[in-house]
């Protein structure tokens, strides 16, 4: 019997290359990884096997990088595009006739949730289910990586949370790493399942805060924590990154 092939999206992202670290040495697959950046296509050929131009912006790049595959880890960025790359690229994956499809979604508690970014996963997802693929989603809550990343929820010495004082469910992105690798290298797949990965600890952001950066004597005043509102958050989400890598 062949190895399953296994076509990762996103591993010049920080997810996709923890979970392209976790894979790469496995045996029981065959792992395919994609780009877009020309330059960064090039790096990765240098690494891996299987290495192919992928733009989710461009859907004529996507029968070549499907061909032969059988499981697939789709990642987007965060703008309303990936709506129209899901669906496009879902609907390519379904010709290639791929076995079985992952998703980083988000963890939404409501199903008329508004947020925007929540609602379009909600969409993509639920483009999945009608497709006939075989699939798995990931509904990770909050990345502890957000404390400190690029998307910093402290600065100024303040922490600075959308969600105020509310508890959440935080989870590190190795985590999220190992679940996804476990998923696809799986012998026995288990079709149309929901992992809700918010079963971390259970912290509101000032306590998150404080548990982190206690060890290392780091001071962070300002809490309790200063709520942003929908508008405030947006901005300073779009604004504290740059474009998302594929």
């Amino acid at each position: 019997m062949s190895k399953p092939t296994v076509l990762l999206l996103g591993v010049t992202g920080q997810l996709g290359n923890l979970i392209a670290e976790k894979l790469r040495s496995d045996k029981s697959i065959s792992l395919r990884v994609c780009a877009r950046d020309d330059k960064k296509l090039s790096r990765l050929r240098s690494e891996f096997a299987q290495a192919v131009k992928l733009d989710l912006d461009d859907p004529r790049t996507f029968g070549s990088a499907l061909e032969g595959v059988d499981r697939v880890f789709l990642l987007t960025g965060y703008t309303f595009a990936m709506v129209t790359q899901s669906k496009t690229f879902v609907d390519a994956a379904r010709k290639a006739k791929v076995q079985h499809l992952v998703h980083l979604g988000v963890f939404t508690p409501e199903f008329d949730c508004t947020d925007p970014h929540f609602a379009w996963h909600q969409m993509i997802e639920a483009y999945i289910k009608q497709s006939g693929i075989p699939w798995t989603f990931l509904h990770p809550n909050v990345f502890m990586q957000n404390l400190t990343g690029l998307f910093s929820l402290v600065k100024d010495g303040k922490v600075r949370f959308w969600c105020g004082d509310k508890p959440c469910g935080w989870i590190a992105l190795e985590d999220v790493a190992e679940a996804a690798a476990k998923i696809l290298t799986s012998q026995s797949l288990d079709a149309k399942r929901q992992h809700l990965l918010k079963d971390g600890p259970h912290w509101s952001a000032p306590a998150a805060t404080l548990v982190l950066f206690e060890p290392t004597q780091v001071l962070v005043a300002g809490l309790p924590a200063v709520p942003l509102g929908p508008q405030l958050y947006a901005t300073d989400f779009l604004y504290s990154r740059p474009p998302p890598s594929r």
